[in-house]
């Protein structure tokens, strides 16, 4: 507003705005033009999109439609508007409005390369291949490597071993980790709310003092009502391959000590799980988030009816929420919280029944990713196994809650951490 009259007298500045508003009648979408394709097929477009003719128009479906279509991949750039910018007057008039939608297609392929170093990892590269609208139809595919903790297998000597877990010692499952995925894609499966995926993946993940797992599996998830404000994920995971865990980890905690039932366990099995995924995320920003909160529900279940081997039958269940709070233009308070608890069937391993949980699917806290200010999997009780190093090796954290709070600035420096737990009696051997 550039001009207003103050009152007389009094000093007080003082403007009266009125707005006139004369409602029209309802409108629906009539015809999308689609405009600026090149190699995507138009039927895969009107597929993926919000915009439907023939339904009530909502401003909300524009930016809807315009979300969709750059979740495709393919293109730079996405506009979608009204072509029709003021309603007919006349009675009787046709009560559609026309729908310009217009794209720029970007590469259909797509590589990435990334490195890091981190004190747990040491140092680890990464790099991928994309291909979007593979084969037509809005699919993608993906083909993903990783490799970490270089320079830090104590076997073998790399001249980088004295910058990999500095305060680790020689622990021997700290092996080279590496991961191979391939993923393919489907958005609008069977409806276009929901999205669908396939996945392969190789690989070889060890826990910092705990286990080491090689495997070979695939999954498949269906996610429903993606553009709900509960999004859920069905799915159904199965995987082929070992886990090796230090012979104090089976002796303490499962109480099988003699070496024929180890090796059982150390040997390959396969592991069948179906899963739930529940999310409501209500943050202002993936990456960074300063108001807002996000919570997450997960439900696992693995038994021999859905291919599981004996020693992978348990029901699992976990939970976490964070809450973002701004605090002036500079920084953020935020909090989270994080539980759940795992029901494992009683397994028969020499002659005595054992509730058995595998090392790789037990909870453990402690960590950047966990509860900070502890170290990687150090939050919980300490068990000293009597082996070479004499040192106390963390087993695993038992069923209690975690949480931190925190106050974060734009310098990323923590001003205060308030963090809740609660640990059982640690046991000794």
């Amino acid at each position: 507003m550039r001009n207003f009259d103050s009152e007389a007298g009094g000093g007080i500045l003082k403007a009266e705005v009125e707005l006139d508003v004369q409602p029209g009648p309802r409108m629906r979408i009539g015809d999308v033009d689609i405009r600026g394709l090149r190699d995507v097929d138009t039927g895969t477009v009107r597929r993926v999109m919000s915009l439907r003719s023939g339904t009530l128009f909502r401003q909300d479906a524009l930016y809807q439609t315009q979300r969709d279509l750059y979740g495709m991949g393919v293109f730079n750039s996405v506009n979608v508007v009204l072509a029709d910018s003021i309603a007919p007057q006349a009675p009787g008039a046709d009560s559609t409005v026309r729908v310009l939608v217009q794209v720029a297609e970007g590469p259909r392929h797509q590589l990435r390369f990334g490195g890091g170093y981190g004190s747990v990892e040491c140092f680890r590269v990464q790099g991928g291949w994309a291909a979007h609208d593979f084969l037509g139809g809005a699919r993608s595919l993906d083909l993903s490597a990783r490799v970490s903790k270089l320079g830090g297998t104590p076997k073998v000597s790399t001249g980088l071993n004295q910058f990999c877990n500095p305060f680790g010692g020689t622990w021997t499952f700290d092996t080279l980790n590496y991961s191979v995925g391939l993923t393919l894609r489907q958005p609008a499966f069977l409806s276009r709310r929901n999205v669908g995926t396939l996945g392969l993946l190789v690989e070889r993940h060890s826990e910092f003092t705990v286990f080491t797992r090689e495997a070979i599996g695939g999954n498949a998830d269906l996610t429903l009502n993606t553009r709900s404000p509960l999004p859920v994920t069905v799915g159904y995971s199965y995987s082929f391959g070992r886990t090796q865990a230090n012979a104090g980890v089976y002796c303490s905690v499962f109480r099988v000590c003699d070496p024929t039932s180890q090796e059982f366990l150390r040997k390959k099995h396969g592991f069948g799980a179906a899963s739930v995924t529940i999310l409501r995320d209500r943050v202002n920003n993936v990456l960074d988030p300063t108001e807002g909160s996000i919570a997450t529900v997960n439900l696992v279940h693995a038994s021999r009816l859905i291919g599981s081997d004996s020693a992978y039958e348990f029901n699992r269940g976990e939970f976490e929420v964070a809450k973002y709070y701004p605090i002036g233009r500079r920084s953020v308070f935020a909090w989270r919280v994080r539980g759940g608890t795992i029901l494992p069937r009683k397994l028969t391993i020499a002659a005595q029944k054992v509730a058995y949980v595998a090392p790789d699917q037990r909870f453990y806290a402690g960590g950047p990713n966990s509860v900070r200010g502890y170290g990687r999997n150090e939050l919980g009780p300490q068990v000293y196994v009597l082996i070479a190093d004499r040192r106390p090796h963390r087993l695993w954290t038992p069923p209690q809650p975690t949480g931190q709070a925190e106050r974060r600035y734009f310098a990323r420096a923590t001003a205060c951490r308030a963090v809740f737990r609660r640990d059982r009696p640690a046991a000794t051997r």
